[in-house]
């Protein structure tokens, strides 16, 4: 992961650069947080940080918030035989979903089938399996098949 000092908004800095649109300081912290979480993200880099005060004051805020992220990483792969979960099986039509959710975490994936050896697994939440349970797909899905099939 990288993040770029001139991503967040000048307002969030005193004005050290000109760009006037962009991330706040609390939405950049939260993104260092997720990227911390993620089990596919090794390293993260944070680029043209400004020399000054509030710069490297953010800066230890988004160190401190990948770590915290780090710390808080659950190691789960629906595919492992170690999984800790369950799989439920979705019908649509003609197609099949097949959801997965985690006891450690209470996470959820659900599965594209990409005519590939690997499947790919999407994050999706609870309401994404209720709705597909109930003859609906999420956007979040939808939008995700588009991907995987264009």
């Amino acid at each position: 992961v990288s993040i770029d000092f001139k991503s967040i908004k000048a307002s969030e800095l005193n004005f050290i650069h000109n760009f006037p649109n962009g991330f706040q300081s609390s939405q950049i912290c939260t993104i260092s947080r997720y990227a911390g979480i993620s089990n596919r993200v090794s390293s993260i880099g944070i680029f043209d940080v400004f020399n000054n005060e509030i710069s490297y004051a953010l800066l230890s805020q988004l160190i401190w918030y990948f770590i915290e992220g780090f710390c808080l990483r659950i190691e789960e792969d629906p595919y492992s035989k170690d999984f800790k979960g369950n799989s439920y099986y979705v019908s649509i039509g003609d197609q099949q979903l097949k959801f997965y959710n985690s006891d450690l975490s209470q996470k959820w994936w659900v599965e594209l089938d990409n005519n590939s050896k690997n499947n790919t697994l999407i994050p999706c939440n609870n309401k994404d399996y209720i709705d597909a349970c109930n003859q609906i797909i999420s956007e979040r899905i939808l939008l995700s098949f588009k991907r995987n099939f264009v």
